[in-house]
C-alpha cells in the first residue's frame, strides 16, 4: 500500500504545526509565558485603573493591554506569518509518499528519506496530521491530500510504524 501526500506550506498550514508544537513539545515553556503574560495584563490593569484621572496614560496602559490579549490569542497565526516569511522560495509545495520502512518528501525535486523511528510525535489536527521530528521541525499532511488511505487507515497506518499513538491536538475553540 502506497499512501502519497501533496502539502501547501500556506500560513495556515504552518499555524497548524505552530499550534501542535505548542501544545506538545513546547507545553512547558508555553505554559510559563502565559502565566507571565496575564500577570502583566493583570499589573497594566491595576496601573489603569489607577490612571484613570490621566487619559494619556490611561490610554497607553489600554493599548498595551489589548496588544498582549491580541498577541496572546493570535500567537500561533502570527508565528505562521514570521515562518511563511523564512520560508525558502520554492519549497512552499511539497508531495510526501510513504513506504512500508520509510516516508520520502519531496520538495523542488530534492527528496529527503526519513525513518519512521525519527517522528518524535505523530500529531493529528481537525485538518492535518503533523509528524513533529524536533521543536522547530515538522511535515504537516493535509488530510484532504491523502492519496491511498482513508484518514482512519493512515492514523493505525503511522501508529503502527512509529510504535506510538496518534495524539490529538485541538484549538481551544474546538470540539
Amino acid at each position: 500500500m502506497e499512501i502519497t501526500c501533496k502539502t501547501n506550506y500556506d500560513r495556515k498550514t504552518l499555524a497548524a504545526m505552530s499550534l501542535a508544537a505548542r501544545k506538545t513539545l513546547r507545553r512547558r515553556f508555553d505554559r510559563l509565558v502565559r502565566i507571565y503574560l496575564w500577570v502583566v495584563v493583570a499589573l497594566m490593569a491595576v496601573s489603569l485603573w489607577l490612571s484613570l484621572d490621566e487619559p494619556p496614560s490611561a490610554a497607553l496602559y489600554a493599548v498595551f493591554i489589548a496588544l498582549l490579549v491580541v498577541i496572546q490569542l493570535r500567537q500561533d497565526a502570527i508565528n505562521a506569518f514570521f515562518a511563511h516569511r523564512r520560508q525558502v522560495p520554492g519549497c512552499e509545495v511539497s508531495r510526501t509518499v510513504f513506504y512500508p520502512d520509510c516516508y520520502v518528501v519531496t520538495f523542488l525535486g530534492a527528496e529527503a528519506k526519513w525513518q519512521y523511528d525519527k517522528i518524535l510525535l505523530p500529531l493529528e489536527t481537525r485538518d492535518y496530521f503533523i509528524l513533529l521530528l524536533g521543536k522547530a521541525n515538522a511535515h504537516a499532511l493535509p488530510k484532504a491530500g491523502l492519496e491511498g488511505a482513508a484518514p482512519e487507515q493512515f492514523r493505525a497506518f503511522l501508529a503502527e510504524k512509529t510504535g506510538k499513538p496518534v495524539q490529538r491536538v485541538r484549538r481551544w475553540n474546538e470540539r
